[in-house]
């Protein structure tokens, strides 16, 4: 298809998306597929900045054949100007865009590489922040084009809503190729898609209005901010956040047996999560402090009915305010358990 067509017919869909009130993201793939070959065609890369530019020139009053003549010109300029300009290295863009904090969109494409979820990765979660050298990001974004297979693509997947399928063959050809950071890259994915409404929650806060809850609640959707089990006994103890009916977070301590800490686990929202906190038991210890800057903010449970029962000090009668066990028909569950810490010591 010639120049003159494609630029018409992107054009002609640029204009048509505007005109809706409503539109699906995808209406869009088509006309990036054809930015990103006009673009190219003219020798320009296919930056945001560039983007920004071909659709307000698209965007243009005017029939569709002058419009279309307009816009090959000022692209033609455009590319004149691109290929006068100083030549700058990787090494320059990079820094240049470290030190103006340039968005990857418009430092990836004008390096030849691609803005694959990887790069950007690469770019902003690791190079800007100062994670790794500008010599490990350049070799790793040059290495990322070695994939041709599009492995990186293809090596890990999430199916549904909540579960990640990891291909380990694919893995060990991204090791054979030697890719950096790709185990990093996975823990990045993972805790992108794991972001929710309880991150970034003040605990202690809440957990001071959990202190006022009555004796009996339920909850069939909560958080798990931090766990501590222990290798004497067969308990758990749980500190959870949830959002009440009112629209209130509040925050408890959860007390729960193995068995019954197993059951939650298997409510994971993320099934990766509780496959993680499976492989970080050893010797019936386990403790996860899973604070903000933790690869794995919190534990999200759903869809799990529970009836909740305030902890009643056997000695004394009273109650220990912010302290539940599940809803134990038999009796008091600290009489069940002499090695359980008192629950009346902070975590």
């Amino acid at each position: 298809m010639s120049i003159c067509l494609i630029c018409e017919k992107y054009i002609s869909l640029l204009k048509s998306i505007h005109r809706k009130d409503n539109f699906a993201i995808e209406e869009w793939d088509p006309i990036y597929d054809l930015e990103r070959e006009i673009l190219t065609r003219f020798g320009l890369p296919n930056s945001f900045q560039l983007s920004s530019f071909a659709q307000a020139a698209a965007l243009n009053s005017g029939d569709l054949k002058d419009t279309s003549n307009r816009f090959m010109r000022l692209l033609t300029d455009c590319a004149s100007d691109y290929l006068m300009a100083p030549i700058l290295s990787n090494k320059e863009l990079m820094e240049m865009g470290k030190r103006c904090k340039v968005p990857f969109d418009d430092v990836l494409p004008n390096m030849g590489i691609d803005t694959h979820s990887y790069c950007v990765f690469v770019y902003e979660e690791l190079y800007c922040p100062g994670k790794i050298t500008i010599e490990e990001a350049i070799e790793a974004l040059q290495k990322s084009m070695d994939d041709s297979d599009n492995l990186l693509s293809e090596f890990m997947r999430f199916t549904g809503e909540y579960n990640l399928q990891i291909n380990l063959q694919i893995y060990a050809k991204l090791q054979q190729l030697q890719i950096p950071f790709v185990e990093a890259y996975l823990q990045h994915e993972i805790d992108v898609r794991s972001k929710n409404t309880a991150d970034d929650k003040d605990w202690h806060k809440l957990f001071e209005r959990g202190k006022s809850l009555p004796v009996f609640i339920s909850l069939t959707h909560f958080f798990i901010i931090k766990i501590e089990c222990y290798e004497y006994g067969d308990g758990c103890f749980l500190n959870i956040i949830f959002e009440s009916n009112e629209g209130q977070w509040c925050g408890i301590i959860l007390y729960c047996t193995r068995n019954s800490f197993d059951m939650v686990l298997s409510h994971s929202r993320f099934h990766t999560h509780s496959s993680l906190i499976r492989a970080n038991l050893s010797e019936n210890v386990l403790m996860l402090n899973l604070k903000k800057d933790f690869a794995m903010r919190n534990l999200e449970i759903i869809e799990l009915p529970l009836q909740l029962k305030m902890i009643i000090e056997e000695d004394t009668g009273s109650k220990t305010l912010g302290y539940y066990t599940m809803d134990d028909p038999l009796g008091n569950i600290l009489q069940q358990d002499e090695n359980i810490i008192d629950p009346e010591l902070p975590f």
